[in-house]
């Protein structure tokens, strides 16, 4: 399960897709639309942040392969609020998107035509081959840039995505399938948090997806975390 809960329950009445209509409520919704904690603390996005970073992954892919292209986009990255953006992002535009632990080596990566990394010796290794795209991704919650020097033929991911428009303006915008998460939606008093995740399993982004699509909020706790005083601070439990 990707969700986990010390609350009762309900199944979500998902439509099935994450699409440009969701993305559109949520630019409208000011309230925080994701809350994530890790390591480095507490970072609350609200819905035009999101969809800030959304649209402007989406259009940087489009940028680099047009409009319709469906490029292969290999994520080496763990789960991070920025994780996310990337795989929205590449996803409206028509990317189609594999995701690897940031945990796991990447010796070959020629099937893809785009790799985001957070590992500068992955990147430094990858960009060796000269028809692939390599970007580096700092994942501090407010890093401008990547910090140090990037290795010969690789790119700043923040650089080259912040360039980009604020909102998607291109026409081709592909929809996002949610149906495959084993999501359960939680509704409690004071709150309006719509997924509470606890692990990095691979449907979580589907999960947080499934909550933007109901207009609801999600919550994601790394697992080494003490997870009581986040959920009571976040009014999950009393």
């Amino acid at each position: 399960m990707c969700i986990k809960s010390a609350k009762p329950s309900v199944p979500c009445k998902s439509e099935g897709v994450f699409d440009f209509s969701h993305l559109q409520k949520l630019r409208e919704n000011r309230s925080a639309v994701l809350t994530w904690y890790d390591d480095n603390g507490r970072v609350e996005l609200v819905g035009p942040v999101v969809t800030r970073w959304i649209s402007k992954t989406a259009h940087y892919l489009v940028d680099l392969f047009g409009e319709g292209a469906q490029p292969s986009v290999l994520i080496h990255l763990p789960p991070s609020w920025r994780t996310v953006m990337w795989v929205t992002g590449a996803g409206f535009a028509g990317a189609d998107v594999q995701i690897v632990g940031a945990d796991r080596p990447v010796h070959s990566a020629r099937e893809f035509d785009l790799v985001v990394t957070s590992s500068a010796s992955t990147a430094r290794d990858l960009a060796r081959d000269p028809g692939l795209i390599v970007v580096l991704q700092a994942l501090k919650p407010f890093a401008l840039q990547w910090e140090g020097e990037l290795p010969a033929g690789v790119a700043d991911a923040i650089g080259e995505v912040s360039s980009q428009p604020d909102f998607i303006q291109f026409t081709d915008v592909s929809a996002l399938p949610t149906h495959e998460a084993d999501c359960d939606q939680h509704h409690t008093k004071g709150s309006r948090c719509g997924a509470v995740l606890t692990d990095g399993s691979p449907t979580y982004i589907q999960c947080i997806w499934q909550a933007w699509e109901q207009g609801l909020s999600a919550l994601w706790i790394d697992p080494t975390l003490d997870q009581e005083p986040i959920l009571r601070q976040e009014l999950i439990i009393d």
